[in-house]
């Protein structure tokens, strides 16, 4: 008996530790992928205006939203960690780069999506792209989910 209570004692510190770590990573793929994009702006600009069409200004402002939503949801992420809305909007903004990168494959498009801007040069949008992009919304999913649960047992 003294072997199950431990378990249940240690079940949950692991809970803890893993969505703490889930968290970190969520923050840090956000915080990176928008200081990237500030390094060097041209991956990103380019691979907007070559899947929407857009031109400058257009590829500018989408820039600008892009940035500013990857900086709010990973501090919130990182600092604020009982919000749902954080996990929420946050997969939902992976969700989304996730059907952006799908297009991309689709009309074979072979340029670097600039997604953490010169930190990574050469990530073109391709599959690996995509299944990162699906398993960070899952996790942030999953972290929304589970907060959800834990709030509406309070």
């Amino acid at each position: 008996m003294a072997s199950t209570d431990t378990i249940a004692q240690a079940a949950p510190v692991i809970e803890r530790m893993l969505t703490g770590a889930a968290r970190l990573v969520l923050s840090v793929v956000l915080l990176g992928a928008a200081l990237g994009k500030l390094s060097d702006p041209s991956f990103f600009l380019g691979f907007v205006s070559a899947v929407f069409g857009v031109g400058a200004s257009g590829a500018n402002a989408f820039f600008i939203f892009t940035i500013c939503l990857e900086a709010l949801l990973g501090s919130a992420v990182l600092l604020m960690g009982k919000q749902p809305w954080a996990y929420w909007s946050s997969a939902c903004l992976f969700l989304l780069f996730a059907a952006i990168i799908s297009y991309a494959i689709v009309i074979d498009l072979e340029a670097s999506c600039g997604c953490f801007g010169a930190f990574l040069e050469t990530q073109e949008a391709n599959p690996v792209s995509l299944i990162r992009n699906v398993f960070l919304a899952a996790t942030a999913l999953f972290l929304a989910i589970e907060l959800s649960n834990h709030t509406s047992d309070d």
